[in-house]
Order: C-alpha cells, then sequence, then structure tokens
C-alpha cells in the first residue's frame, strides 16, 4: 500500500508539472497587471511571459510605471454562423505605447475566450470575448500575452462595458466595420498586488 501511494504521489507530481510546462510555465513565469477603468472597475490580466517574452516584458514596464491608456472599442457577439461584424472583443490603445507597437509578433498560441492579445504593429491590446472561435486564425497576426480570468470577463468585460453606448464605424483604409464607444474612457495600467 505504501509502495502504490507514493508512486501515486510522484505520478500526481509528474502530471502537474506536464500540465505546467503545456501552459507556458509555472506560476513563477506569470505576472498580473490591471487596466484599471473609472466607473468600470479593475480588469486584472495574468500575463504568460513565456508565450510572449518581449511583449509581456513591456507591457509590465508599463504597467509598472502606470501607463495610460484609452478603451475605445467594444464588440458585441456576432449572430449565430457569422464570424463578425461584430467580432467580440474590447481594444484599448496604450499611450505612449511606441515601444510596445515596436514589437514584433510573438508565438502562435490559438486566441480563445479571455485571451489578451497584441494587436500587430500597433500599440493596441484586445480582449477576446469569442465564444464559438470568431477569432480562430486571427493568432497568425496577433500575439497573445495571456489572459482575464473569470469572473472579471463576463462581470467587468462583458456586462459593463458592452454595455456602453457605441456606435458603428468603417475603417478608412480596411474598410473594416467596427463597434466604438461613442465616448473614449481613460484607463491605466497597474501592476497587481
Amino acid at each position: 500500500m505504501c509502495k502504490k501511494t507514493a508512486h501515486q504521489k510522484v505520478s500526481a507530481t509528474l502530471s502537474l508539472c506536464v500540465l505546467a510546462v503545456a501552459f507556458g510555465g509555472t506560476r513563477d513565469a506569470m505576472s498580473t497587471i490591471a487596466l484599471e477603468v473609472p466607473g468600470i472597475g479593475s480588469i486584472p490580466m495574468e500575463l504568460h511571459q513565456a508565450a510572449a517574452p518581449n511583449a509581456v516584458a513591456e507591457l509590465t514596464r508599463l504597467a509598472t510605471a502606470g501607463g495610460a491608456a484609452r478603451l475605445h472599442r467594444a464588440e458585441p457577439h456576432p449572430p449565430p454562423g457569422s464570424m463578425g461584424p461584430p467580432y467580440a472583443l474590447v481594444q484599448f490603445s496604450i499611450e505612449d505605447g511606441a515601444a510596445f507597437q515596436a514589437i514584433a509578433h510573438e508565438g502562435n498560441a490559438k486566441i480563445q475566450r479571455g485571451s489578451v492579445c497584441k494587436i500587430g504593429g500597433a500599440s493596441d491590446v484586445f480582449i477576446s470575448l469569442a465564444k464559438h472561435g470568431e477569432h480562430d486564425g486571427w493568432e497568425a497576426s496577433m500575439t497573445v500575452l495571456g489572459v482575464v480570468p473569470e469572473p472579471a470577463l463576463s462581470e467587468l468585460v462583458e456586462q459593463k462595458i458592452l454595455a456602453l453606448p457605441r456606435h458603428d464605424f468603417k475603417h478608412p483604409t480596411y474598410g473594416t466595420v467596427m463597434s466604438m464607444l461613442d465616448k473614449e474612457l481613460p484607463c491605466r495600467l497597474t501592476l497587481s498586488s
């Protein structure tokens, strides 16, 4: 009985190690920052350093400095069977984000519901609200930095931000129809305690 118990403990420990490696390393390889949005709350973002070391390092540096941002896009879920528009995401731009913008695409993690993603060639970040694979294939140009955990994803991002007044806007260069907030919200990146 003792041998079996010891074997089970070793097996369980190895299983946990395999899971840690599969999901971007151990807890030590993760940092948590927050997007502080007045009137909405503090949206935690768990950043996975192994997935995008350069982008995560710069975003963490910006949060350490209390970097300013502005929340400007809020896209509800598309109708059943559609991949958009709307595109099931919330997007913010980082002020003074030139160094963040210059970071090349990293990794190939699949974008899932709650993923925090850097938009290629921009100082913008979006939080995926996709429930049905609406962002499949976007990982080719978007860098997955981490995740917004529940209940913050549902309670703050979906329920509060998507409830704000918004309007459609057609991008002048690409023709993409986007759902933009009627009034941009100034916000701040901070380190979470």
